[in-house]
């Protein structure tokens, strides 16, 4: 298939992970999926891009490492909505996105997961609010007045949850609160509620921490989400991180991969054995296209 390499970390993501030095480029990826990285560093970190966005086992006899993700955010300076993440200027607009899923993986066994983890129940990843389907969502960027361009939550959110999930009802835009994040409101039915009755949900995604990097046409970003459901409350708080690599094709579509690691709460039994690793990641595939002028 083809093949893209990823682009290498940025200074700032360099220095908050501790890697007093940073050699190469992050991440070779090749679908489908795999990923294997020139980064050379000068004392490797778990925490690295190249631990991230490393390939998965191919079978019994692949002795190479898996990737190794850790929590570890690059904390956010009044940046609670991610609207400081920047994107290349060359996503600018709106863009249809298929999704494929390629891997589901358990880093630590079965034995650590549960329903309480991000990705187990719907809509508990607002990125991947149903893992398993396989829809065309829409993706916007817009420029942000300073030269640069950012992703338009706005209307991204709603559109992600109702493309991966047709039983959520989204009917007024998100609600941006600085320093706290973006508040999506959508009507669901409750697997044990009467047939034709629509509960109310109000989640709130925070940014904790973002960072991103581009080349000339690749591009590659790691955002720290909390998630939070009120009706849920004080439960129903989800912590995981999205890694997403792009590669600009040259006939006009950008080709991917979203990664999402799901982490558990202190509440959770099995939290500190889990030692601030991912329960859960979904890996999906991207293809980016221009929406065609009759949609």
């Amino acid at each position: 298939g083809e093949s893209f390499v990823a682009p290498p970390l940025s200074r700032r993501a360099v220095a908050m992970l501790g890697v007093t030095e940073a050699v190469g480029a992050v991440a070779g990826l090749e679908f489908g999926v795999q990923l294997a990285s020139a980064v050379e560093v000068g004392q490797p970190q778990e925490a690295s891009w190249k631990a991230e966005f490393g390939p998965w086992h191919t079978g019994f006899w692949d002795t190479r490492p898996e990737p190794e993700i850790k929590w570890l955010p690059l904390l956010n300076e009044g940046d609670a909505c991610g609207e400081k993440l920047q994107y290349p200027s060359w996503l600018e607009g709106t863009w249809e996105v298929a999704y494929k899923k390629q891997e589901v993986k358990f880093p630590k066994g079965w034995g650590f997961a549960s329903t309480s983890m991000p990705g187990f129940g719907m809509a508990s990843i607002l990125r991947l609010p149903n893992v398993g389907n396989e829809p065309r969502a829409r993706w916007s960027f817009v420029a942000d007045g300073g030269g640069g361009v950012r992703a338009d939550w706005e209307s991204m959110l709603p559109s992600i949850l109702q493309s991966f999930w047709d039983k959520a009802y989204v009917s007024t835009a998100p609600l941006k609160i600085p320093g706290v994040g973006w508040v999506l409101t959508y009507t669901s039915h409750l697997w044990d509620a009467p047939k034709g009755f629509l509960t109310e949900r109000n989640v709130t995604s925070t940014w904790l921490g973002s960072d991103s990097f581009e080349e000339a046409q690749g591009f590659s970003s790691v955002e720290w989400i909390r998630q939070r459901d009120g009706l849920d409350a004080p439960d129903g708080v989800y912590d995981y991180k999205v890694l997403t690599a792009l590669q600009r094709g040259s006939n006009g579509t950008v080709s991917g991969l979203l990664r999402v690691a799901g982490f558990l709460q202190p509440l959770d039994d099995a939290y500190i054995e889990a030692n601030g690793e991912p329960v859960a990641v979904y890996d999906y595939s991207l293809d980016l296209k221009r929406p065609s002028r009759a949609a």
